[in-house]
């Protein structure tokens, strides 16, 4: 079976997202006082790494926006 990421830079963006996923939760799931803004800015970072990843095309992004 072959890795999904070969590539160790894929991988080191892979591992930043999954941080950035890890720590929006547990901020959302703050038993008091749970900072919504802190918890979107991460979430809003772990996709902008995925992206990085894996990013559009110009004709998918367009199509999904008709």
């Amino acid at each position: 079976m072959e890795k999904p990421f070969t590539n160790p830079l894929a991988l080191e963006w892979l591992v930043k997202a999954d941080a950035d996923y890890v720590t929006a939760n547990r901020v959302l799931r703050a038993r008091k006082m749970p900072n919504y803004d802190a918890a979107c800015f991460h979430a809003q970072q772990c996709v902008e790494k995925l992206l990085k990843l894996n990013p559009p095309s110009r004709y998918a992004v367009r199509r999904d926006l008709r």
